[in-house]
């Protein structure tokens, strides 16, 4: 996303409050059709829907397709919770720990709706040696290899990609801490996974704060000035250094004030953050 401009008035009417909102969607819907924008863009559909309903202002647009996309959020998130608890099911009754991370971990739990955050998989996070025998489960339950480019892209990541009867990708993370304490480190935080509502079953995940530092410490280099990389691996490693939610909020502002720019606001609303209103109405700031 650009700085400025209609992607920047996406993130505008997803997150500002009121008559502010409406405002930036239709501007939206005066510059030209919503097919123009790419996947990271259109992500935010759901969450602008539900902003614009929030708020007392129209949601509609010529094609109907505000509502449709929180609509499709809303099947494919309640696909994803009974797929994610049957999966984590089959896993424990192995004695398999694992435990759900990233997308779905987190709408479930830092979204008043969950359907807000669109999610396309699951993410589990397991010991550093339990990936052949968590393959060798599910194969069972009909997850099967992904296809090779999907394999390769996630070697990279350390992990495996499954593919189930419904075509969702699940994606198995087992090296997902670095360096040579690692393992340790994954074994010490799967103990300090809590339970999580799945529908009418339980599973489990990681505290709130650990789910934001593993995936901070993923996706933001040190450069943007929210947390330093190397030190967000420290801290989920370490586990008597808990880390205070209002300081990784206070972290979250820094970088906002450091430099602004959309695509950096948009990975913010979407882990959940609180954004202060200022920094979405400064558009031009580089």
């Amino acid at each position: 996303m650009r700085p400025g401009g209609p992607d920047h008035r996406l993130l505008q009417a997803a997150l500002l409050p009121g008559a502010e909102a409406g405002r930036a969607w239709r501007a939206v819907l005066l510059e030209g059709p919503l097919d123009r924008f790419g996947p990271e863009q259109t992500r935010l559909l759901p969450q602008i829907y539900l902003n614009l309903r929030r708020r007392g202002s129209d949601p509609g647009s010529p094609e109907g397709r505000l509502k449709g996309a929180y609509r499709a959020s809303w099947a494919r998130h309640q696909l994803l919770v009974s797929r994610a608890a049957a999966v984590l099911e089959t896993l424990a009754d192995r004695g398999v720990p694992a435990v759900l991370i990233h997308g779905l971990a987190l709408a479930l739990t830092g979204y008043a709706e969950p359907a807000a955050r669109a999610t396309d998989g699951l993410d589990l996070a397991l010991l550093a040696g339990a990936g052949q025998e968590a393959e060798r489960l599910l194969a069972g339950a009909g997850w099967r290899p992904a296809g090779l480019r999907r394999r390769l892209a996630a070697s990279l990541g350390s992990g495996g990609v499954l593919i189930g009867p419904d075509r969702l990708p699940l994606r198995l993370h087992r090296r997902w801490l670095p360096g040579r304490d690692g393992a340790a480190g994954q074994e010490r935080l799967l103990r300090r996974a809590v339970p999580l509502a799945l529908g009418d079953r339980t599973g489990r995940t990681l505290p709130r704060t650990e789910l934001l530092l593993l995936r901070l410490a993923r996706w933001w280099p040190g450069r943007y000035g929210l947390l330093d990389r190397a030190d967000a691996w420290r801290l989920l490693a370490d586990p008597d250094r808990p880390v205070d939610p209002d300081r990784l909020r206070e972290l979250a502002g820094r970088a906002g004030r450091l430099g602004t720019v959309t695509a950096r606001l948009r990975e913010l609303a979407r882990l959940g953050a609180p954004i202060p209103p200022e920094l979405l109405r400064r558009e031009g700031r580089r």
